[in-house]
């Protein structure tokens, strides 16, 4: 995770007060068109994250915003360049509206919207298979990240789907299948 440092160069001091600037300009821009939303898509936006990835970077970035859309919470889980830094800086998503723009005008940029309950009770839950040792599988599914989370919940059903058309397969622990990471696998083929 990456964390602007409080004592800045002179460097960082003028990157930040440009990022201060498009902050602003972007709200005033992302003001006028969060109008422009029906009451029935603010409530379906309310309190919503996005994952943020794109092959030009390893890793993600998590934007999550409160209950009038704007953004509240930051999490930088990737390698970023210079470059990519300052494109951030520029095009801040501080609205929902304005990163579902972002994502509509990106040809590289992969935005997914995190709707599910990533809490370990919601992954034990759907994993079903309640064998081993629960708190050290609660202790890997703390250990992911949220991009992670949601796509291992993804997997869940794709993973029970191939158990059931593989009968000789015994199904993992849930906490092997967090540890050797098997929602990376391919449960596609028959």
């Amino acid at each position: 995770m990456t964390v602007l440092p409080m004592v800045a160069d002179e460097k960082t001091k003028t990157t930040l007060k440009a990022m201060e600037n498009n902050f602003a300009r972007n709200i005033k821009a992302c003001t006028t068109q969060d109008k422009v939303l029906k009451r029935s898509e603010v409530k379906q936006l309310r309190k919503m994250k996005y994952i943020v990835k794109s092959p030009d970077f390893k890793g993600d970035v998590v934007f999550g915003y409160d209950d009038n859309g704007f953004l509240s919470t930051v999490v930088v889980n990737a390698e970023l360049n210079e470059k990519q830094w300052h494109f951030f800086h520029t095009y801040f998503p501080v609205t929902e509206t304005y990163l579902k723009l972002l994502a509509e005008t990106s040809k590289k940029m992969q935005i997914e919207q995190v709707l599910e309950d990533l809490t370990f009770a919601a992954f034990w839950d759907l994993y079903a298979y309640k064998m081993g040792d629960k708190k050290r599988t609660e202790k890997l599914w703390e250990a992911l990240t949220e991009s992670e989370k949601v796509t291992a919940l993804g997997v869940i059903k794709k993973y029970h789907y191939w158990l059931a058309c593989h009968p000789n397969v015994e199904t993992a622990q849930a906490a092997t299948w967090l540890k050797q990471r098997r929602w990376e696998n391919d449960y596609s083929k028959k």
